[in-house]
């Protein structure tokens, strides 16, 4: 702070305040208050948005005992939070090996990208393996694409932490994708339990149950 023209300053810590947008916040801390020039310090910042300086008029007298009209300095924006990942629905919702293609969006403040293979995690379904492939990995818009696809249900796949970085070096948090079916290469046959454990002449009942057919 610089007052011009006081012959008298008397800043105190009460005198200054933070106005805040977002969840930014932070500590204030003061030191040469009497003098012309007051340091105002802004620590401990956290959160996103913005904060700016406000100080209390009156602190800074001239020779006549006129007060000053106080000051709101100008916002410094606050940023802790990586790009946001967007993933888009899969390609197809049912399969039997694939391709499954996802489109990937990372937010206009993404300054730097680099999405591969190693980001990409399948989770979800049973047994599931595909061979992955990241296409325009360093661009803000990559695609992921699975082939030759195995398992059985409902996999999806996850982008781990850290493929892009904003300008301020803040990381992403990855994505989690919607997830796909599998069909199964063959329809799979099982058997439920006999209706008794035993009998002399009947009738005993036996569940069958077929998983992956459209028919019987």
């Amino acid at each position: 702070l610089k007052y011009v023209g006081a012959v008298s300053v008397d800043v105190r810590l009460v005198d200054l305040s933070l106005v805040k947008t977002g969840t930014a916040n932070g500590t204030i801390s003061l030191t040469g208050g009497t003098s012309g020039t007051p340091q105002v310090t802004i620590s401990g910042i956290s959160g996103d948005g913005a904060l700016a300086l406000q100080v209390a008029p009156g602190r800074g007298l001239d020779g006549l005992g006129n007060g000053d009209a106080g000051l709101i300095s100008s916002a410094v924006i606050v940023d802790n939070s990586g790009p946001i990942i967007t993933v888009g629905n899969p390609s197809a919702t049912l399969t039997q090996s694939g391709p499954i293609v996802y489109e990937i969006t990372y937010e206009t403040d993404a300054f730097a990208v680099n999405l591969t293979e190693g980001h990409i995690q399948i989770e979800g379904g049973l047994n599931v393996q595909a061979d992955v492939q990241v296409l325009n990995g360093q661009t803000r818009t990559p695609s992921v694409v699975l082939t030759n696809i195995t398992g059985q249900w409902s996999p999806n796949i996850r982008i781990a932490q850290g493929s892009s970085q904003d300008i301020l070096g803040n990381a992403d948090l990855g994505a989690v994708s919607a997830s796909f079916e599998i069909l199964g290469q063959f329809p799979q046959l099982n058997m439920g339990v006999p209706s008794v454990a035993s009998t002399q002449h009947g009738p005993v009942s036996i569940p069958l149950f077929y998983i992956g057919v459209n028919q019987v």
